[in-house]
């Protein structure tokens, strides 16, 4: 993946000051460290300092209570990604067996023992309570949970410091007062989790997760299904669910937490994709240009909203107790696009964002001039896109400088006005974009993801983008685009809404019409001239193309080096095109195209696979054999 991961030397004081309450409790302190012990588990803890020996459950406890103290152990755990402590299962098995090792040692206490525990019961008191102070414990759900638990731990240091080593099976004794303990702990937990409104609604009816998968609205698209290897679609606000299309057995336009390659991620970065999530991919925003790239035939909408500008409305139906539209793309052959022009990725990356969406319906980009053989027809960078001009006003405790957005009030807004000449898709651009929490110090920065929300006349749309002081997951984006889509002439006001106060730094905030017509005819020039079918199956896509006149011929298939092509049966070499997609050069007349996946390493891991096996065989036999002579 290309997600870049700022990863500071320390946590937010929020974090360790939660530590100590999470420890006991279910408060955590963030980035998925939960611990959550029962009031036996922090006497132990104390308990195996407080014992001669156990040398390596120590270095042990010290050494994994570090790591959960250092964010860059949190990001190498998780594989060099955005930082986490999902791994934290790890340190509670040893908080477990540290319970074990001790347990014994609370029925033969001795002074100096009980001392310790004394302190060291005062101490913990004494940080949830500084937490509790300092509202870095919020919540009054919280307070009382946490609260209630450092009761329990107080009323059982009180009995193990009463329980007399003289007593009739004190062993019983203790081991029903620490279970009763325990499973308050337990109640008080589970009953705060289990009453919550937004955690009892994730529950669901038996069956009801499989009729959502059998009926949601793109399932209207099977009625295609003989042609459904050949195309994509996309959808807007139809309830579609993650990862849906395993279900449908269609194309879509959307992965969450799939395996994806860097150059996806680039295409996003490089066209000011609206998404701050390698992991998720989902539509490109009803932008024309980009869906009718992405192979998109078929969009899916709301009957009461538009599809994307160059699409025309083909079928109404009803899905349950709504009303969709289904808008079609007009492309013959969504997946292949024919270009007789090239620019270089370089040359690519220095136009601005409209040139760049005008340059990809015009002319392939290759990313190397080794990837351009003999091609000659290099692309004469044009711009059909228009500014208008535009007005600014605020409203609420907002500040507007060069470069510079001052909030002083949450839900400030600012509007911006203009009047629009042409029919066109109309984007709001902003680049360079940055927010600064003036109130925050470096190590309490508590803000990781910033909403804007953007409004104009019943569109609604939002921007998200990360704090680029923040470490939770940054990955370097600052340019956005949002599309308000389809507009007619006339006078327009766009809203801009703020959630925080602060400092919002911005290289250029403009707004950008597009004409539709352009995007409509450029789609109509790649398919010029280029007449065939194919077909995506899983690894394999086959292809039977005619052609006019040579072409750089780009399918809509993310590029990777997994792939290998046949071209009329010869084994031809793919070209990186569009940055995520690939190409090949023909020449005109009939072809047999045959792409062919397979994972990179596939054959490395088989064999290394078979000598582990091998060798555990071997070291198995072995040692039979030795048994059997002795």
């Amino acid at each position: 993946m290309a997600n870049e991961t700022t990863v500071p030397l320390l946590y937010g004081i929020k974090y360790y000051a939660r530590f100590f309450s999470g420890f006991i409790s279910m408060d955590s302190p963030g980035h998925q460290t939960f611990l959550g012990y029962t009031v036996i588990a922090f006497p132990a803890v104390i308990l195996l300092f407080a014992t001669k020996g156990e040398k390596l459950l120590k270095t042990g406890f010290v050494l994994l209570t570090g790591f959960l103290c250092i964010p860059f152990i949190a990001h190498v755990f998780n594989g060099m990604s955005y930082v986490t402590n999902r791994w934290a299962f790890g340190y509670t098995m040893l908080v477990a067996y540290i319970v074990v090792k001790m347990y014994p040692v609370f029925l033969k206490l001795c002074i100096r023992q009980k001392i310790i525990l004394i302190v060291f019961t005062v101490l913990e008191l004494l940080a949830c309570m500084a937490g509790i102070a300092g509202k870095y414990l919020v919540g009054e759900e919280t307070k009382l949970k946490v609260m209630t638990i450092l009761l329990f731990l107080l009323i059982l240091f009180v009995a193990v410091l009463c329980m007399s080593k003289k007593q009739k099976n004190p062993g019983k004794i203790f081991f029903t007062f620490v279970m009763c303990m325990n499973v308050g702990c337990v109640l008080i937990n589970a009953l705060d989790v289990r009453t919550r409104e937004a955690d009892a609604n994730r529950f669901i009816q038996q069956g009801s997760a499989q009729r959502q998968l059998e009926n949601i609205p793109s399932a209207e698209l099977g009625e295609f299904s003989e042609e459904k290897n050949s195309w994509r679609y996309d959808e807007e606000e139809t309830g579609e669910i993650k990862n849906s299309t395993l279900q449908t057995g269609l194309y879509g336009t959307s992965f969450y937490f799939s395996m994806a390659n860097p150059y996806v991620a680039e295409y996003q970065s490089s066209l000011y994709w609206n998404n701050t999530q390698e992991q998720s991919y989902r539509g490109a925003d009803k932008r024309s240009a980009l869906e009718i790239l992405g192979g998109v035939k078929y969009f899916v909408t709301p009957k009461e909203r538009k599809g994307p500008g160059a699409y025309q409305e083909k079928k109404n139906y009803v899905a349950g107790e709504k009303e969709f539209t289904i808008w079609e793309s007009g492309k013959k052959l969504p997946f292949v696009f024919a270009y007789d022009k090239y620019i270089g990725r370089d040359e690519f990356e220095q136009l601005n964002i409209e040139q760049k969406q005008q340059a990809l319906m015009e002319a392939v980009v290759l990313e190397r001039d080794k990837d351009i053989g003999d091609w000659d027809k290099e692309y004469i960078v044009s711009n059909d896109a228009k500014e208008p001009e535009t007005i600014w006003t605020s409203r609420g405790k907002i500040k507007l400088e060069e470069n510079m957005i001052q909030v002083q009030e949450r839900g400030a807004t600012l509007n911006i006005q203009t009047d629009i000449q042409y029919e066109g898709e109309v984007y709001l651009i902003f680049e360079g974009l940055e927010y600064e929490d003036g109130a925050s110090s470096g190590i309490s920065r508590t803000k990781s993801k910033i909403t804007i929300n953007i409004t104009q006349n019943k569109i609604k749309k939002k921007i998200v983008f990360n704090n680029a002081n923040e470490f939770a997951e940054n990955n370097g984006k600052n340019n956005f685009l949002c599309n308000l889509e389809m507009n007619e002439p006339g006078k327009k006001e766009i809203e801009i809404k703020f959630p925080y106060t602060g400092t919002y730094r911005f290289k250029n905030i403009r707004v950008v019409v597009q004409p539709v017509e352009k995007i409509i005819k450029n789609a109509e020039n790649l398919e010029k001239g280029v007449d065939g079918w194919v077909c995506a199956d899983g690894n394999e896509v086959k292809a039977s193309l005619e052609l006019e006149e040579p072409r750089l011929v780009c399918l809509a298939v993310p590029f990777d080096k997994g792939w290998t092509a046949v071209v009329d049966g010869k084994k031809a070499e793919l070209m990186q095109a569009n940055i995520m997609y690939m190409a090949l050069p023909l020449e005109e007349g009939k072809h047999e195209i045959e792409l062919h996946y397979s994972n990179p390493f596939i054959c490395t891991g088989a064999i290394i696979s078979v000598i582990g096996i091998l060798g555990a065989v071997i070291c198995i036999t072995g040692n039979y054999v030795k048994r059997r002579r002795k």
